[in-house]
């Protein structure tokens, strides 16, 4: 038995399968296309993005790099002003010549045993006093300035006392010079004695000098108690 399709219905189908093909041919080729070329386009977005912070980060490495010699000049600086060791013969060394263009004798120069630093405000084992709460209040000027890098476990205090012999004027002019040098001493007692109190000479003065110096480690040297 033949079924005849009048002309009509044979446009229906026609129309359903062209539609069938546009659908098939959609979800087969020009979806994934579609698709691969909108995540192209945000990787693409993404690596602008990242470039654009490469250069930026870049830009700044060099503008860092103009100012490195500076830096460094400047780290020299420090490393003598504390430096890594105790370098007591150095410190010797450099109070010596000072004690010479002073005009005064050093009678004795004394190191004790080294300490780890104690932050101010703390005990010897860094812990904030138990009655901290009940203390008056402190005026922020007062207050010491501290920095969270410095702990006792990188800086060294060296206590470090000098007997010198000299006229007055020299020995303050020793005293200036050993606070103003390239090491870093913290004069914290000052005692001198004339030498006419003793049967000397009128125009001599005895005088000590007590302070401390200091040593910062290098994180990959031995730990503060070995610095001693």
């Amino acid at each position: 038995m033949t079924l005849a399709l009048d002309h009509r219905t044979k446009v229906l189908i026609a129309v359903v399968l062209m539609l069938a093909l546009a659908v098939g041919g959609w979800l087969i080729g020009v979806q994934p296309a579609l698709g691969s070329a909108l995540a192209a386009a945000a990787q693409e977005a993404d690596v602008c993005v990242q470039n654009d912070a490469a250069r930026a980060q870049l830009a700044q490495l060099e503008e860092a790099n103009k100012n490195l010699p500076a830096l460094k000049e400047q780290l020299t600086a420090l490393q003598q002003s504390v430096p890594s060791t105790p370098s007591t013969a150095a410190l010797l060394a450099d109070l010596n010549g000072l004690a010479a263009s002073s005009g005064v004798a050093i009678d004795r120069f004394t190191v004790d045993a080294s300490a780890p630093y104690t932050a101010p405000g703390t005990d010897a084992t860094g812990a904030a006093p138990a009655d901290a709460a009940a203390a008056p209040a402190v005026d922020p000027k007062l207050v010491p300035l501290t920095d969270p890098r410095i702990t006792e476990t990188n800086l060294v205090v060296v206590p470090v006392s000098v007997d010198v012999s000299g006229g007055f004027d020299s020995v303050l002019g020793f005293l200036s010079g050993i606070q103003t040098s390239h090491r870093l001493f913290l004069v914290t007692r000052i005692s001198s004695v004339s030498d006419a109190d003793q049967g000397g000479d009128a125009g001599t003065v005895k005088a000590t000098v007590a302070g401390f110096v200091y040593v910062l480690l290098d994180p990959e040297a031995a730990p503060a108690g070995d610095a001693s």
